[in-house]
């Protein structure tokens, strides 16, 4: 994306249709659903694509809610979007509400340092899952999946991610 072009984060996967008027519902991969879900903002399906739905009308609960998307009518409309992901855009360097969460891509490229500083890798994707995020992190044999919670994650800064190997994760030197 070209400098100042908007940046889009995951924010839900749509699940089951709800009802027979269209309506999905969604599992949230976001701590501020009420602040990216609004009717009248447009979603999109995937982090690459121009292409946008409107949302119509947005009802939350913990974890997720209910949406109706513009021009999504029947049930069938929406069977077909099960498993889409919804990105919403942001302006870049925005930061989530509280100090100690980020959004996948400010950490991206992120080394990955123990707590006494030595290097294990540089983050290379966050996957979403249920449970919690996991990182991927690169090390110089291979991609290591290191759970994203403040156990193994302690701290997060704007140039590196430490991480306490519990056991396992990275080879031993």
């Amino acid at each position: 994306m070209g400098k100042g072009a908007n940046v889009r984060v995951l924010v839900a996967v749509i699940g089951k249709p709800f009802g027979v008027r269209g309506e999905v519902t969604i599992r949230s991969h976001s701590d501020e659903l009420e602040n990216r879900l609004v009717p009248g903002a447009p979603v999109y399906l995937a982090e690459a694509t121009d292409d946008s739905l409107t949302l119509e009308s947005v009802r939350l609960s913990p974890g997720g809610g209910v949406l109706a998307l513009v021009g999504v009518q029947t049930r069938e409309a929406a069977e077909d979007l099960r498993g889409c992901e919804l990105w919403v855009s942001i302006v870049p360097n925005t930061r989530p509400e509280s100090d100690d969460e980020w959004y996948a891509h400010q950490l991206v490229g992120l080394p990955c340092v123990s707590p006494d500083g030595a290097h294990l890798g540089e983050v290379v994707a966050v996957e979403a899952h249920p449970a919690h995020d996991t990182l991927v992190v690169r090390s110089d044999e291979s991609d290591v999946m290191v759970p994203f919670v403040k156990e193994i994650v302690p701290a997060v800064s704007d140039t590196a991610v430490t991480i306490v190997d519990p056991g396992g994760l990275f080879p031993s030197e």
